[in-house]
């Protein structure tokens, strides 16, 4: 009997010992779910705040597509606009280049013809100052400001 008694107490204490397991697993796996649980709500969150992230990100993005898009027409525009002022200077300096020109032309007949005039013994400076006198144009020593009468 007594050694009935002691298997009894023994099978008894590696029950309650298993118990003790089991209870201790039972917690452990609390905890494991718990943590788990805490986990799957942490990367919830970040992905969800990564979401948002992307998002701003994104229209972050679209808003600088559009201004870059925006500086691209104006680049175009202003570079249609600096090839048109290219073409206008070269008509103008083309225009300014036959001017010097024809006032080269006329600044060699007037001094052929004052050389004869001369010969002729004709006071050609008087001539001239009655055409500056009458057309309003003098010698340039003026600035071109009007003298002032006496």
């Amino acid at each position: 009997a007594a050694a009935s008694d002691e298997v009894g107490a023994a099978v008894a204490e590696v029950a309650e010992a298993a118990l003790g397991a089991a209870r201790s697993a039972d917690v452990a796996a609390d905890a494991a779910t718990a943590d788990a649980a805490a986990m799957r709500a942490e990367a919830a969150t970040a992905a969800e705040s990564a979401a948002e992230e992307i998002e701003e990100l994104r229209r972050e993005m679209d808003a600088l597509r559009a201004r870059a898009e925006a500086a691209e027409l104006r680049l175009s525009a202003v570079e249609e606009e600096g090839e048109e002022l290219r073409a206008t200077v070269d008509v103008q300096q083309g225009e300014f280049n036959d001017l010097l020109a024809c006032l080269g032309q006329e600044t060699a007949k007037v001094e052929a013809l004052q050389a004869v005039l001369e010969e002729q013994g004709v006071d050609v400076d008087d001539i001239l100052a009655k055409v500056e006198e009458e057309y309003g144009f003098g010698d340039g020593d003026d600035d071109g400001e009007e003298r002032e009468e006496d």
